[in-house]
């Protein structure tokens, strides 16, 4: 597959030049991209899917599950920092931290925890051109790790992987995942990552979507990094689409989430043709983030009458 975003182009023929030894690569909202906005969306994605199915107590709403789930995730990071001085935890970390009064008697703990990847595997995309931009990497002669701040195992990332359609696992040399190895990205994951492969952090090149976790880390040691922001193509689609007020928010995501919809707005802002002169790229940005989402819903509702 060729590769059309503009950002990734500089990485490409960084990459075939030989100057950099290793491609790291952010996973969630890079790698894989979710069909929620945000990635506590998720939670209420998921809240309304447990109270669709009959597996929350009746007494309990999506949003407020979605409020105890992220509640749950803080108190399992303290707890951890009280007893071990790192706030990685797991998965079931997290979920031994919510009532089992919150769900319905029929839904046992051994459950949830695969309720929650259920989710979160059938809310992934895998984003073919980071795909071709590794294949390219690995052409070149050079490593691919891949990097994640998450309470997931490397066993689930690697089920979620392969749920999005990346069935290439010869690509990816290493997966450094910061609940595994007790150390988070801003921290000191990149630290363990260069002593670990016994490199220079010149011979590394980061693409990642958060500023904190991505960006900052890899800036402050002289890492190369690509800041894969999903929010660049509009500033009105984080502040005003999507509406802070949790209430407005859960009944547009309901149960399917935006379909993926700003996921893909994002990168098809940057996916212009390449033959295309810059002063158009412009109006291509604004055509495929703005203009195609409407007029696409508009031409499947004609289709839709005409049949």
């Amino acid at each position: 597959m060729t590769i059309t975003d503009q950002r990734l182009l500089s990485i490409r023929d960084s990459l075939s030049a030989g100057s950099h030894k290793v491609l790291s690569v952010d996973i969630f909202d890079t790698l894989l991209w979710r069909c929620v906005p945000e990635p506590n969306d998720v939670f209420l994605v998921l809240g309304q899917q447990l109270q669709n199915s009959a597996r929350l107590s009746p007494h309990l709403s999506p949003l407020a599950f979605a409020e105890l789930r992220h509640s749950a995730q803080a108190k399992a990071r303290e707890r951890a920092f009280a007893a071990t001085g790192s706030r990685e935890v797991s998965l079931s970390d997290i979920y031994a931290e919510l009532p089992n009064s919150i769900f319905a008697d029929s839904f046992p703990p051994d459950r949830r925890v695969l309720a929650e990847l259920d989710c979160e595997r059938s809310l992934m995309v895998l984003d073919e051109e980071i795909v071709s931009l590794m294949r390219h990497a690995k052409a070149s002669a050079a490593c691919v790790i891949l990097v994640s701040d998450t309470y997931l195992s490397s066993q689930n990332v690697n089920e979620c992987l392969r749920s999005a359609g990346f069935l290439d696992e010869g690509l990816v040399d290493r997966l450094y995942v910061s609940c595994e190895e007790g150390k988070p990205k801003y921290l000191d994951l990149f630290d363990f990552i260069l002593n670990d492969l016994g490199i220079s952090s010149e011979s590394l090149i980061h693409i990642g979507d958060n500023p904190d976790a991505d960006i900052l880390p890899c800036q402050t040691r002289g890492i190369e990094c690509l800041h894969y922001d999903k929010w660049s193509f509009s500033e009105r689609a984080q502040a005003r689409e999507f509406h802070s007020d949790r209430v407005t928010r859960l009944a547009l995501l309901g149960s399917k989430g935006d379909y993926g919809l700003t996921g893909l707005r994002s990168r098809l802002y940057h996916r212009s043709p390449e033959d295309l002169e810059n002063p158009q790229r412009y109006y291509w940005g604004y055509g495929a983030s703005v203009l195609t989402p409407v007029f696409a819903s508009f031409a499947r509702w004609i289709v839709h009458v005409c049949q």
